[in-house]
């Protein structure tokens, strides 16, 4: 693929434009080298307030091209929040500093005009409550329709015969009978399958999907993810999975990103940070949900018993000074409540703490920033 300026790829227009279609995209892997992806979208330095209070500060993370990445913590811990700030679309009380690119186009503070024309067609969006986010009075194809006319001069046959490639593509049955039905006619697996199909519509780069499965039955909540994951394959799109299922993560993603109050705990390659874990936060996460990572009922019983966090998630505004999880922390230390830790880089993985679990081997390179 040529490499391009951003403003070569942003236009007359301001809309990026795509060097390669997806199909040329490469397949997103777990075990593909990280050297390989360059980022598609960076985030530096993102700040979401509500009033005096901040609710997400995340200083470094890119989401890298073809890749899976993983947004993980507890509920209150603001991944949706940070996730649809990148979009604009966090809560009106909401104000958004920092900066996110996306192949070199600033998002922040982009007029809306503009913005409009990057929502849905390069980046989509999958909401956690289709229910909500379907229009109760419009039949479901007429809503995938939509998604196209908004971006794409086609002909209204030429539409009627992607809505249906779509359905097909998000193995929904019998597509041109689905079509014509309202959003309460079909199954919360159905319904979610149509906000697949709006989303990706226009074949997005970047796909970004916040808890898709949770309120769903087990066995829909694995037909939605093999999904997810069969179209970031097959079309060479980024996702960004918001999730709390550490078991979802390390199967499915490559990198992961561990949020808690707002704060980037540590980030790194899915099945390092999950199997060897360096923040406190991360680890006491995997041991309050073992039955996540374990591969039988037995091995559940057994070999993993069940470590709470104490406490509670605060509410905006109530976290302590310094580290957020210092008030749950049994690791915590006089430094924890002073001041912001320092960042360690190790390799691949970077992490936050002033008390980190204990490394599998020696360390080398290590690069320390201060918080």
């Amino acid at each position: 693929m040529t490499a391009t300026t951003p403003a070569a790829r942003q236009g007359a227009t301001g809309h990026i434009q795509r060097s390669a279609t997806p199909d040329d995209q490469p397949s997103a892997s777990l075990d593909r080298p990280q050297s390989i992806a360059a980022p598609l979208m960076e985030i530096r330095d993102l700040v979401v307030s509500i009033g005096e209070h901040q609710v997400v500060a995340i200083r470094e993370l890119d989401i890298p091209a073809g890749r899976r990445v993983a947004l993980i913590g507890e509920s209150g811990a603001g991944k949706t929040v940070a996730a649809l700030s990148l979009l604009d679309l966090q809560p009106r009380v909401a104000r958004v500093t920092g900066s996110v690119r996306l192949e070199g186009l600033e998002l922040i503070g982009m007029p809306d005009r503009q913005l409009n024309r990057i929502r849905g067609s390069e980046v989509g969006v999958v909401l956690q409550d289709p229910a909500s986010a379907l229009n109760p009075v419009m039949k479901v194809g007429r809503q995938i329709d939509e998604a196209l006319r908004m971006h794409h001069r086609t002909s209204r046959r030429e539409r009627r015969e992607r809505v249906l490639e779509l359905m097909e593509q998000v193995q929904l049955p019998d597509p041109e009978r689905l079509r014509r039905r309202f959003p309460h006619q079909l199954s919360g697996g159905q319904r979610q399958r149509v906000m697949i199909a709006i989303a990706i519509a226009c074949r997005p780069r970047l796909l970004i999907a916040d808890e898709p499965s949770s309120a769903l039955d087990v066995n829909v909540q694995a037909e939605i993810l093999d999904l997810l994951v069969r179209l970031s394959d097959e079309q060479g799109m980024s996702l960004l999975l918001i999730s709390h299922n550490l078991g979802v993560v390390r199967s499915m993603c490559d990198d992961v990103a561990v949020l808690y109050g707002g704060q980037l705990m540590e980030r790194g390659p899915s099945r390092v940070v999950v199997d060897q874990p360096r923040h406190r936060y991360t680890q006491a996460l995997i041991k309050a949900n073992p039955d996540q990572l374990a591969d039988s009922p037995v091995e559940r019983t057994l070999t993993h018993p069940l470590w709470p966090i104490p406490g509670e998630t605060p509410s905006v505004g109530q976290f302590p000074s310094g580290c957020h999880f210092r008030d749950r922390c049994t690791h915590a230390l006089d430094p924890c409540a002073d001041e912001l830790p320092i960042t360690r880089t190790v390799e691949t993985r970077t992490f936050s703490c002033w008390n980190p679990a204990p490394a599998a081997e020696p360390e080398a390179n290590v690069e320390e920033t201060a918080g």
